[in-house]
């Protein structure tokens, strides 16, 4: 394998990533806006777990916006 193909491969990995942020967030603050209503109430583990999507969204975010993986994990939960 070249360079050309290892930085190719690299980039669709970064894409795939972005991808799975961007779905992460979407879908987390989709659930998280229908619990706020009454038509479609969610219970208290699922809102929670929506939540934990939503930060770890932001997580991801944030590392490859270049924070460091740990620092990053610490600063979305608080640790």
């Amino acid at each position: 394998m070249d360079v050309k193909e290892t930085l190719l491969e690299q980039q669709a990995t970064i894409d795939r990533i972005e991808t799975l942020k961007e779905e992460l967030h979407h879908l987390s603050k989709f659930g998280l806006g229908l619990s706020e209503t009454d038509l479609f109430p969610i219970n208290s583990a699922t809102k929670a777990s929506l939540s934990t999507m939503h930060l770890l969204s932001h997580v991801i975010e944030d590392v490859l916006d270049g924070a460091d993986p740990r620092q990053a994990f610490k600063q979305a939960f608080t640790l």
